[in-house]
Formats: structure tokens, sequence, C-alpha cells
């Protein structure tokens, strides 16, 4: 007996295959969508029986219950989780495991993802200093009717604040329908961090999301003495230079 619970016994007359279906029926699956699977047995099963879901990505999971059906709730976060999905189950009947055939393959497909957006820091100094102009632009390849972009800091979503709103307000302004800006008028250290950005397009009615950018470290000096304030003290030390060097020569003549 101990041998059968180990090895159950695979007999379609008692456990007969289960079916395996998907709640939200769409045409097209993408990255970040939920999906619901629902392994549903014969009515002619009763009792306790336990779960089999797989993929054919590698991955299983088990659940015993007494209901007629199982529900596994997932999100699709990479390419992997595409392909055939099976579900079987097993269970008890006269002191004797039996298990069932897997269920006839459910394909789940994803589109491939839309491609990563560009992020670029631009200042008109290059290291950027506090009290400086920054901006951080997110592009995306190509031309879209409806997009939609959002930045990130250390992984978090970054906030937008209107204009004028404080000293170091920052605002989103669109490029030719195909990127956005994060213009900051005067970066502060708390602008420093690890930017990335993504995008949006709606097709088939929804909201797709892109792939993530590739990350830029923002380091914004500290130093209040910044370049622009360097650059205007080199300008006035040379200009007065030259003007002292052409009043010596008038005074000489």
């Amino acid at each position: 007996p101990a041998c059968l619970l180990l090895y159950p016994a695979v007999n379609p007359a008692v456990a007969p295959p289960p079916s395996l279906s998907v709640l939200q029926a769409k045409e097209k699956f993408f990255l970040g969508d939920a999906v619901t699977l629902v392994c549903t047995t014969p009515p002619s099963v009763t009792g306790k029986r336990s779960y089999q879901l797989f993929g054919e990505a590698g991955w299983a999971l088990s659940e015993i219950s007494e209901r007629n059906n199982y529900t596994h709730k997932f999100t699709l976060t990479k390419m992997q989780d595409r392909g055939p999905h099976f579900c079987s189950y097993s269970f008890e009947k006269a002191q004797r495991l039996f298990s069932s055939p897997r269920s006839e393959a459910l394909i789940i497909e994803i589109e491939d993802p839309l491609p990563q957006p560009l992020l670029m820091v631009e200042s008109p100094l290059g290291e950027v200093m506090r009290g400086d102009l920054l901006r951080i632009i997110c592009k995306a390849p190509g031309n879209a009717t409806e997009r939609r972009f959002h930045f990130y800091r250390d992984g978090r979503e970054f906030p937008h604040r209107k204009a004028g709103s404080e000293n170091n307000a920052s605002e989103r302004e669109d490029i030719l329908n195909n990127g956005m800006v994060l213009h900051f008028l005067h970066a502060s250290p708390q602008h420093s961090g690890n930017f990335t950005c993504k995008y949006e397009e709606k097709m088939h009615g929804r909201w797709i999301p892109s792939l993530t950018s590739q990350a830029v470290n923002v380091n914004i000096n500290s130093n209040k003495r910044g370049n622009s304030w360097f650059l205007l003290l080199r300008f006035l030390v040379v200009g007065g230079c030259f003007f002292t060097i052409n009043g010596l020569i008038l005074l000489f003549f």
C-alpha cells in the first residue's frame, strides 16, 4: 500500500482528465497582464483531491481541495511564462491513490514587449551642481498616437510636482510625442539617485508597458559654489585682467 501511495496509478476510467481554462480570455497577452487559470475535474470525481498545475517553463505547484476546480492567479513577468500549460489531479479511492492524465494543453501567447526607451541626462555644465539646470529625458523609439511616460528613482516612481510649487520644483513636457523631460530648474541633492524610465502605448484598447530603460546615476554636487559661479568668477578675472592691461597701455601713451 505504501508503494501505491508513492506511485499512484494513472487510470482514465477512475480519474478522467481535467480541463484547463483561463478566465481572462484575450487575443493577446502582454507582460504585466494578470492570468487566472482554472483546473476543473469531471463531475464524477468527488471528495478530497490534490491538484497539480505546471507549465513548460519548468514551474509547478499543487493544492489540496474538495472543490471540483482549482484556481491559480499569477502575473506574466517574463517571456518564459508563455507556452503550453497543463493540470492534473490525484485522489484516493478504496485505499488506492489514482492520478488522472494531464489536461489538454492551454497555450498562452505573450506578445513581444515594447522596446526600452533611452534615458539621457542633460546639464549645460556637464557635472551637475546644486542650483544648476538639470534635464532628464526619456525618449521612446518610433512614433505612436498615444503614449505616456513614467520616471523612477531608486526603483520607485518619481512624483510629479507642478512647476512653481517650490524652489526645486520639476515639470514634465512632451517632446514631439516620442519623449518626455523631467525638468529641474534648480537641482538639489534630493534629486540625486538611480534614474530609469519606461513608457506605455495604447494598443488594443489598453495601455501596454515597455521594457525599462537602462539606469542612469544622477549625482548632484552639494558644493554651494557651483560650476556656474566658477565660470562667472573666471570671466570676471579674465575680463578684469584684460581691462587692466588696456588701461595701463592707454596711460602709458
